[in-house]
């Protein structure tokens, strides 16, 4: 058996923070020249000329493809798992990040990277401490899925209401239907101990079919605008858990461009899913983070990211 050692695309920018301890594990994937693409060949991050490449060279994307899943469910060993319904599961890469714990009584302070998921949207008895992470934490973003008519409004206000808690205000100051499918509603958050006023946006997507790409693309487009700014998902009960985890990885990734730093989608991935294995449950999930990086550089002209 021959081992490819360069990688097909030339010099990468290689990270092997990704690597699980089966560092020397190999992925067979047919070809037409028989080659083998190893686990430290996919794992390693790379630029976004290099995933411009991928997806011109079909034949190896899809190959490279199901290598990735078949090394993200290899990876993912039985992550701990959630008691609570409600958590926000950090999908950062550093170590020294923590978790935002929801339960019927407390929050746990919340250190995250730039994208956090909230499985389950917050009851009222939540909502002001809800607000108080988001306020701290400087979220400035927030989709939110939902399914069809599903009523998930307990933790903000409707259009000409103001939700009082004890330390803020919130008031709908305007709603914009985007497309058929997402909602931009804008929010007003004052801090009464502080007198400050913050502005957040939240973008509620209508999921009761599985969402396209296209809508994918707008969503993690908007909600990166602002270089930097955290955003926070939150999943409705009736929503399918795997669009949370393609928003995720794709705005890691997006992030990451914009930064003109390297990054892997695979390694996103396999961090979301430690989390939690319902992020990916099969590979036409995980494709979809492809499909939706590809529209999003095709719409924002991809030769504006590469030197």
């Amino acid at each position: 058996m021959t081992k490819v050692k360069a990688h097909i695309y030339g010099e990468t920018h290689a990270n092997h923070a990704y690597q699980n301890d089966q560092h020397t594990a190999e992925i067979e994937v047919t070809t037409t020249d028989n080659q083998y693409i190893n686990e430290a060949q996919i794992v390693e991050r790379y630029d976004v000329s290099d995933l411009t490449k991928r997806y011109q060279n079909r034949e190896y994307f899809q190959h490279s493809l199901r290598a990735e899943f078949k090394l993200l469910n290899y990876s993912a060993d039985d992550p701990e798992q959630l008691n609570s319904p409600y958590e926000i599961v950090n999908t950062g890469s550093r170590q020294d990040e923590k978790q935002l714990h929801l339960n019927s009584s407390t929050l746990d302070v919340l250190y995250t990277n730039n994208v956090s998921v909230l499985l389950e949207p917050p009851q009222k008895d939540l909502a002001e401490q809800f607000w108080t992470i988001v306020d701290n934490q400087c979220v400035d973003n927030i989709i939110l899925l939902a399914k069809g008519n599903e009523k998930i409004s307990e933790f903000y206000p409707m259009l000409d209401d103001i939700l009082r808690i004890n330390y803020f205000e919130i008031y709908l100051d305007s709603a914009e239907r985007m497309n058929k499918n997402i909602m931009l509603l804008t929010l007003n958050l004052q801090n009464k101990t502080t007198q400050s006023i913050r502005q957040i946006k939240m973008f509620k997507t209508n999921v009761s079919e599985y969402p396209t790409v296209q809508t994918l693309c707008f969503v993690v487009d908007k909600a990166s605008e602002i270089r930097g700014a955290p955003v926070l998902i939150i999943n409705s009960k009736m929503a399918d858990l795997s669009v949370c985890g393609v928003l995720t990885v794709c705005l890691n990734v997006i992030y990451a461009i914009k930064n003109g730093s390297p990054f892997s989608v695979l390694g996103n991935a396999m961090v979301a899913n430690k989390n939690n294995r319902r992020f990916f449950k099969n590979c036409d999930d995980y494709e979809l983070c492809y499909k939706v990086l590809e529209r999003y550089l095709e719409a924002v002209q991809t030769y504006d990211f590469i030197e």
